[in-house]
């Protein structure tokens, strides 16, 4: 698996939009091997971490402003809501601008939401980064299931079909995955604008997000 991972997990392979967007073209499937079978008696992804791990030669995930550092609960401190690190060269003019009104609402005293906490469907990639809860995959000759237990948020991945032509806006887009050996490969596009990168709400630049796990 290749791209940024959650809490020592490797997680997908990414074009970050906001980060770097890039759009990939679904095609169907033409004498693809048959499907790994991952089947084990320990089938649940469990993050350790709400934030994303930099993979070395990746992009840079969204990290803490330093002046203004996260401190989450039970730290023996007074916690904080994320304010975001808008030095980080990954991050887009536009989506900059977008993230510095997010910052200025949360040192004016408001709150920093995110997924998690205002109980909203995360979308993709942020679904991946609840902690606790593990996420279960089920896995079916023309789709896998990644279900979160904490609240039954199902992402569906569709195997060796196109796109559609004109897919709805929605909360986790249109996945649509092929293997590459032991790989899987997801193009998900049709997101809706309600939904954030990671957890210090770098937004999307664009309608199409690249993630392979």
């Amino acid at each position: 698996m290749r791209g940024l991972s959650s809490g020592g997990e490797r997680l997908a392979s990414w074009a970050l939009t906001g980060l770097v967007c890039t759009a990939l073209t679904g095609a169907a499937a033409q004498d693809r091997a048959p499907a790994p079978d991952f089947s084990s008696n320990q089938v649940g992804w469990i993050a350790t971490s709400p934030d994303f791990i930099g993979v070395p030669g990746g992009p840079s995930p969204t990290r803490s402003d330093p002046a203004h550092p996260y401190v989450p609960n039970n730290a023996g401190t007074q916690p904080t809501f994320r304010v975001a690190d808008l030095a980080n060269p990954n991050i887009k003019p536009w989506a900059k601008e977008v993230m510095r009104r997010e910052n200025e609402k949360v040192l004016a005293g408001g709150i920093g939401y995110t997924a998690r906490s205002s109980c909203m469907p995360a979308g993709v990639p942020g679904f991946m980064m609840f902690i606790v809860e593990p996420i279960f995959f089920v896995q079916t000759a023309k789709e896998v299931l990644m279900i979160h237990s904490g609240n039954e948020e199902v992402r569906r991945i569709y195997l060796d079909v196109p796109h559609s032509t004109n897919p709805k806006p929605s909360w986790y887009g249109e996945s649509v995955g092929h293997y590459e050996d032991d790989t899987l490969v997801i193009d998900t596009i049709g997101f809706n604008d309600k939904t954030y990168v990671d957890n210090y709400r770098t937004p999307r630049g664009c309608t199409s997000l690249n993630a392979g796990s």
